[in-house]
């Protein structure tokens, strides 16, 4: 009866059928070179919005200046001015989002809270407890 139903298996491999189960391309645990290039990515990111750049700047009189900032403090800078003198909402919205955080979701909870209250076992009850706790240790030596 086995020999039956082993060689039943081996005529649907045969046929086409995979086996099940086994190794697959890119399954399983990340290994330490992957990690390593995420978080020399997450290092590039970071120095990236911490370059130095240069802000040319134009006053009303005319006189233009060039000022050294950091790309992220430049682009908020840019999206307050975007917010406040063109009154754009989105840039406001923005803005709002990177300097003080995104709100947080509001939860629904639907059906009831159910309550108990936990007792706390007394001297004797505890006592008890240590007794069956000992009397297992010594079975199972």
């Amino acid at each position: 009866m086995l020999k039956n139903m082993s060689e039943k298996k081996s005529e649907k491999l045969k046929k086409g059928r995979k086996k099940n189960g086994g190794r697959r391309p890119g399954s399983g645990r990340k290994k330490k070179e992957e990690l390593l290039v995420i978080k020399g990515l997450k290092e590039k990111i970071d120095d990236h919005k911490t370059e130095l750049i240069d802000i040319k700047r134009v006053s009303q009189k005319g006189k233009t200046t060039i000022e050294k900032k950091e790309r992220l403090l430049a682009m908020l800078e840019l999206l307050f001015q975007e917010a406040y003198y063109r009154k754009n909402v989105s840039a406001a919205k923005e803005w709002l989002d990177r300097t003080l955080g995104k709100a947080p979701q509001a939860l629904e909870h639907s059906g009831s809270i159910e309550t108990r209250e936990q007792k706390v076992p007394t001297k004797a009850q505890r006592r008890a407890a240590d007794a069956y706790y000992e009397t297992l240790m010594k079975y199972e030596e």
